[in-house]
């Protein structure tokens, strides 16, 4: 069942519909009846795309109102407050809510069935995968190449597999790497990197890219708003200087956005070794194309923050696949295991007390009675 009314029309505080501990929950109300949603909640971010949630916090959970306002042969009309949302469904045919109003989906609401004033009825979260951050406004002049990070993570309960990205709307180079993400688990985050490449030649203006993300259970869809700046440098080495610069300043700020994720992993007990040992190679590679950033020089400039862009698409590779290292689980086992023994030890300890205070207790009682048989 699912009423939301207690004994003597009083709302009962219980959550009815708690998408912390399931992503999909079935609830048969009737007429009149209200169930109370907790979900977690929105992602806030800046106007760039960037989560303002820290890294490693977790987002809040919410609740709102759902109220079964009136069961027909056929349909269902059905609020959800805070903000008052009114959906009229009909049998087998989904409504969505979207709470913060971003354009997505936040639940999916599917009367099953309908007998009299009776309904059987599906919720289904879809705050679950989600992007954390991503490039909401680029900024990229003509004949540039620049790499951006898409961040995302797992709000659900269940395992979300197969995660891929992909991105449409504009006809430029975009490669997404790695091309599929095998599964992601609660709370879990992952990275893609995304390269995006804009020819000399390219028209100057806006324009819009649709980012699309995927898994097994949810897709969902993030605008990007493109803007194309026209290069005015007309010396040919004054131009390969800036945009050298640009593409070694995007790469160290990229890089540094894997290897951050990549210490939230290795402290979650991921084995991220080769993953830190290709970002130094980056950093590395920076370093010296920072050098090289001199006319007869461009071209080894170039060579090297090619190759470093390389070694960042590997590290988001090892670092989509990477596992809890054998050394964590040993250390967990180790922990547990003393863990145990010291309950143990302790129980062991408490025991012996016990059974002194048992012995003083026999003593005490037994000189008490020699003292009265020696009295009388």
């Amino acid at each position: 069942g699912g009423g939301g009314e207690g004994e003597g029309g009083k709302k009962r505080k219980d959550i009815d519909i708690d998408f912390e501990k399931k992503d999909e929950h079935r609830k048969t109300p009737h007429e009149g009846d209200s169930l109370l949603m907790r979900i977690i909640g929105p992602v806030e971010r800046t106007a760039e795309g960037v989560a303002l949630v820290a890294k490693g916090a977790k987002i809040d959970f919410e609740e709102h109102l759902v109220i079964i306002n009136d069961v027909s042969i056929n349909r269902v009309n059905i609020t959800i407050s805070s903000t008052p949302v009114n959906l009229l469904l009909e049998v087998g045919k989904p409504g969505y809510v979207d709470f913060d109003n971003d354009d997505r989906a936040d639940v999916k609401i599917v009367v099953n069935s309908i007998s009299g004033d009776n309904t059987d009825i599906s919720f289904t979260s879809y705050r679950t995968l989600r992007i954390l951050s991503y490039p909401a406004e680029i900024y990229i002049p003509q004949g540039s190449s620049d790499l951006y990070i898409i961040t995302t993570i797992n709000n659900g309960v269940n395992e979300q597999k197969d995660i891929s990205l992909s991105v449409s709307g504009a006809p430029y180079s975009i490669n997404i790497t790695p091309l599929i993400i095998p599964g992601l688990k609660k709370n879990e985050i992952a990275i893609f990197a995304m390269s995006l490449y804009v020819p000399d030649d390219a028209i100057v203006g806006m324009d819009k890219l649709l980012l699309e993300i995927t898994s097994n259970r949810i897709t969902k869809d993030y605008d990007i708003g493109l803007h194309i700046d026209e290069n005015l440098e007309k010396s040919f080495e004054k131009r390969e200087i800036k945009r050298l610069e640009r593409e070694i300043a995007n790469a160290q700020f990229v890089a540094n956005e894997i290897w951050n994720v990549a210490l939230q992993k290795q402290i979650q007990g991921f084995d991220v070794s080769r993953v830190l040992t290709h970002l130094r190679i980056v950093n590395r590679n920076l370093a010296e194309a920072k050098t090289a950033l001199t006319p007869g020089k461009l071209e080894k400039a170039s060579g090297l923050v090619l190759v470093a862009k390389k070694h960042i698409e590997e590290a988001v590779i090892l670092l989509s696949k990477a596992k809890i290292s054998p050394s964590s689980v040993l250390l967990y086992a180790a922990v547990i295991g003393f863990a145990a023994f010291v309950i143990f030890a302790i129980a062991k300890y408490a025991k012996g007390i016990k059974k002194k205070i048992s012995r003083k207790k026999e003593l005490k009682e037994v000189e008490e009675k020699l003292e009265e048989w020696e009295e009388r």
